[in-house]
């Protein structure tokens, strides 16, 4: 907030915020109400919901794509029992160096479901 008691007060909020007003006229009566404000932000990532790891050099790696330069700090990809396949760490969006290429301890996993 620019300022807490001025007539026109002015925020920015970065995450989604509920603000308060309290009003008091000069018969001190009071009045309150409140506003969320919901902050949307852009996503700066994605990630295919599939891939074609067959080895014919067209979309043959799970890589996560965004804006140029945007950093991601994991990206792991677990089978339905939980078992970490991959795990990616501290990399710049669309990088393939970092995209599962759908194997585990050298062995191709079989078609399936995948988090």
């Amino acid at each position: 907030m620019s300022c807490t008691n001025c007539p026109a007060p002015v925020s920015k909020p970065m995450f989604t915020t509920l603000y308060t007003v309290i009003g008091i006229d000069s018969l001190n009566c009071r009045a309150v109400d409140s506003v969320q404000v919901n902050v949307l932000k852009p996503r700066f990532v994605a990630v295919p919901t599939a891939f074609t790891p067959n080895q014919d050099k067209i979309n043959d790696k799970l890589t996560v794509r965004g804006k140029i330069g945007t950093k991601i700090t994991v990206f792991r990809i677990y089978d339905r029992w939980g078992e970490l396949l991959h795990d990616a760490r501290d990399f710049i969006v669309n990088d393939d160096n970092y995209g599962w290429d759908g194997s585990f301890k050298g062995q191709m996993m079989n078609s399936g479901m995948y988090v």
